[in-house]
């Protein structure tokens, strides 16, 4: 099982352009292709860290083209023990290739490919650490992450601990991701798995927003700086008043900016660390999985009946649908 922690390290030195396409036993005849389709993506030249799945091309037909399956290519190589973010692409690529597709549709479906890696690497990290984490208590875990189940029963990992079974679900926490999960949870794409479930959301549309607030803070020092540097260039007395002014006033907002991001940033490292900008699951969101299971296994009372979910969950839906009345 790979450390995907471990391993954004290595991507993180590594660019597009060096990735051995030997690894993947890729035809020689779409070679060429990678280098031309990684140069139309704007990754070429780029490390294979988190934010090169920035600011891709965007086609709607890619977008509703379907082809080769990613989470098919995501788990074959992780399971290879080879996963890059430059291999999943390229061996995308061959399959997309061998099936006669559009090529003119090739480089928006691999930028649709990039932005859901991130998203995949997730469950392996989680899978990792947590085993790793649950060791150190019972030397036979088994960690499952069978893409088939997850179809089947919507299990993105299988951990057996202590001689029990429990289905963990992988999921992000955002405003797209979790209606997806709750109408999985309603039934509503099959049968869920019977025995102990665990959900796993992970914040990342938070994390997300964090990344941002960082990136604002440096452009308001820079524009700060600016000014400071104009001032002791001896401007006209009228655009002096004007520059302290400026001063003035954005220093404040400065410090604001900093203390919202470090409140947002201590509720956020309990749960997620930032890795050579990816989203991946900090140490005590592990532990407190942990926690929950070692819990549940000394009074077996810690949770809530399926039935009783589905009613709370469909609860809104029940609303709405009926002739209501609330005030504000």
């Amino acid at each position: 099982m790979l450390d995907i922690d471990l391993k954004t390290e290595e991507w993180a030195k590594t660019f597009y352009k060096e990735i051995n396409l030997d690894d993947i036993s890729i035809k020689p005849s779409y070679k060429d292709l990678v280098w031309e389709t990684f140069s139309e993506m704007g990754i070429l030249n780029k490390y294979m860290t988190g934010d090169s799945v920035e600011s891709l091309p965007r086609n709607s037909e890619s977008e509703n083209l379907n082809g080769p399956k990613f989470s098919d290519a995501f788990h074959f190589l992780n399971n290879q023990m080879i996963v890059s973010p430059g291999l999943y692409l390229a061996y995308i690529l061959n399959e997309y290739m061998d099936k006669n597709l559009d090529k003119k549709l090739l480089t928006g479906y691999l930028s649709r490919a990039l932005r859901s890696f991130a998203s995949f690497m997730r469950e392996p990290d989680l899978a990792y650490k947590l085993k790793t984490c649950l060791k150190k208590d019972c030397d036979n875990v088994t960690v499952n992450m069978d893409p088939k189940q997850d179809i089947k029963g919507h299990v993105d990992i299988l951990v057996s601990y202590k001689s029990r079974i429990f289905n963990i679900w992988s999921y992000q926490a955002t405003r797209r991701g979790l209606p997806n999960t709750i109408d999985r949870l309603s039934g509503n794409r099959g049968e869920i798995c019977d025995g102990i479930n665990i959900l796993c959301p992970l914040k990342t549309e938070d994390a997300q927003n964090l990344v941002k607030k960082k990136n604002s803070i440096l452009k308001k020092r820079k524009q700060i700086k600016n000014w400071e540097n104009e001032l002791l260039s001896s401007p006209t007395p009228s655009r002096e008043i004007k520059l302290r002014e400026l001063l003035e006033k954005n220093n404040k907002i400065l410090i604001e900016m900093k203390e919202q991001l470090n409140s947002l940033y201590n509720d956020l490292s309990e749960e997620v660390i930032i890795k050579n900008n990816w989203f991946l699951h900090a140490e005590n969101y592990v532990n407190s999985v942990k926690n929950m299971m070692d819990k549940y296994l000394q009074e077996e009372s810690q949770y809530i009946e399926y039935d009783e979910l589905k009613r709370i969950i469909q609860g809104p839906e029940v609303f709405v649908k009926n002739i209501n009345i609330f005030s504000k």
